[in-house]
């Protein structure tokens, strides 16, 4: 009886075993068959780059067989040379930041350069880690080179550009497509981002957004730089439910975004053509109405996290630890001492935390440098200024305080800058936090002497800093003012 229940036991072991490797075996077969004849080009390669298959169509697309490119190095059969050094940077060995969507120039066996759309999908093991990528390649609609560019691709952004945007929505225009759904995306504080840190940190946000656009749309859809700092997306077989998934992936990854200090922040807009018809046109145009509505919410919503980013930037630049909170305190005094009102007392206050942005975009060595700075330095630390107020117009926060801003460093016998303004022509409180922000520089030593570019002592005591402001009555300082500050100290 024990023996014929073991050979029931080991004759049904032997069954669901027969049956898994017929499973197996005919899932392998279905990947095969499907892998083979795929109109795609699809190769698949390995941690060290090198390719582990290669299918009919690449051989077609590439000019090279399977048993030919088996073991062979992705980046040394494929890529072309002007392409090379990019790609082995895109392509590293962890492949952690493998990008889900790239466009290169091909070589093929007879040396023929293809523009090609690679989207790659990784294969991964159980504990979640890459160990091999499948890659699904397809032609350009062009190949055709324009200068250095193709014609239908952004090098910048290495996404589509706006010619091949237009194409595929007319070809996209189509009933097989619908829903077709648009999603159109303007990147917010580009132009901020380039007047204070340069054109080179305007890319790293436009290549930043790029990213984020790729990684958080899927292979089938289409996505361009539509112009300087807009992008499109098509979304074919796509219902407005499925369109909003992509936008809230969208939004969340520009908030998790690392780059610094003014991350990706983008305005979107959305719509979706459900029947034949609709006028593309007239869904695009809506599309763009709501992009414009989501960008006024967005320039809300985003500043204080912007403006504290760009304080904690500055915060690194500095030397020393600059005394936000001891400045904003003091200012408060100072105002409430001489009578302002609340309005003004809440603009002083502002201003005593933000007087100093402009200084996110000068140089740390400037900022930092202990001697006398020469011309070509002073005129450099001055730019802080005009830059300051240049930020503070581009945030609704720190409009009412822009000209202040501006005019912080005017000295009472015109001889500050930038207008050489006199008495009280310069605003009351650019007065005021001129001589708070000057008594903290004194006994702190943070950015000391770099303001009436002479060199000065660190760092100075309560009463000296209080004696140096008192000779400076009259000169640089409204004396009234300085009577009213020193009075605080009971000096």
């Amino acid at each position: 009886m024990s023996q014929r229940k073991d050979k029931n036991l080991k004759t049904g072991l032997q069954n669901r075993v027969k049956k898994q490797k017929d499973r197996i075996f005919q899932l392998r077969n279905r990947y095969q068959t499907i892998f083979n004849h795929s109109e795609q080009a699809v190769i698949v390669w390995n941690r060290n780059l090198e390719i582990i298959d290669w299918n009919n169509s690449a051989e077609d697309l590439f000019g090279w067989s399977k048993e030919e490119m088996i073991n062979e190095n992705l980046i040394d059969v494929l890529i072309n040379d002007e392409d090379r050094n990019f790609v082995e940077s895109l392509l590293d060995k962890n492949l952690d930041n493998l990008k889900t969507k790239s466009i290169h120039k091909i070589k093929t066996k007879t040396g023929k350069i293809v523009c090609c759309e690679w989207h790659n999908i990784p294969v991964t093991d159980f504990n979640s880690r890459v160990i091999e990528v499948l890659s699904v390649i397809k032609e350009c609609l062009s190949s055709e080179l324009k200068g250095d560019n193709l014609v239908y691709y952004d090098p910048l952004t290495e996404i589509y550009n706006r010619r091949y945007y237009e194409e595929e929505l007319k070809r996209l225009n189509t009933s097989r497509q619908l829903p077709l759904s648009i999603i159109l995306a303007d990147v917010n504080r580009l132009k901020l981002t380039n007047d204070i840190f340069g054109h080179q940190q305007g890319d790293k946000l436009l290549k930043e957004v790029a990213e984020i656009i790729n990684s958080s749309t899927r292979v089938e859809d289409i996505i361009a730089r539509w112009g300087g700092d807009e992008f499109g997306i098509l979304l074919p077989n796509t219902n407005t439910k499925e369109t909003k998934k992509i936008m809230r992936r969208i939004k969340m990854a520009c908030h998790n975004s690392s780059l610094k200090p003014i991350p990706p922040n983008i305005s979107l807009g959305a719509a979706t053509k459900r029947s034949q018809e609709e006028d593309i046109n007239k869904i695009f145009n809506q599309a763009e109405s709501r992009m414009y509505e989501d960008k006024e919410e967005e320039k809300s919503n985003s500043e204080d996290e912007v403006l504290n980013n760009l304080l904690e930037y500055l915060d690194s630049k500095i030397d020393g630890v600059v005394p936000y909170n001891k400045v904003v305190s003091l200012a408060e005094k100072f105002g409430r001492k001489v009578g302002l009102d609340e309005y003004e007392l809440e603009k002083l206050t502002l201003l005593a935390r933000y007087h100093d942005i402009g200084k996110v975009g000068i140089p740390e060595k400037i900022l930092n440098k202990q001697e006398r700075l020469t011309n070509e330095e002073w005129e450099e630390y001055l730019r802080h200024l005009p830059l300051g107020y240049d930020i503070a117009k581009s945030f609704s926060t720190l409009t009412p305080i822009a000209d202040e801003i501006l005019y912080h460093h005017e000295s009472w016998n015109g001889t500050g800058y930038p207008q050489q303004l006199t008495g009280e022509e310069i605003p009351v409180l650019a007065r005021m936090i001129y001589i708070v922000s000057y008594y903290y520089e004194l006994i702190t030593s943070v950015d000391c002497g770099m303001k009436m570019n002479v060199s000065c002592k660190f760092e100075y005591t309560e009463k000296e800093a209080l004696e140096k402001i008192e000779r400076y009555a009259g000169s640089l300082f409204d004396p009234k003012l300085v009577e009213e500050f020193l009075e605080l100290f009971n000096f």
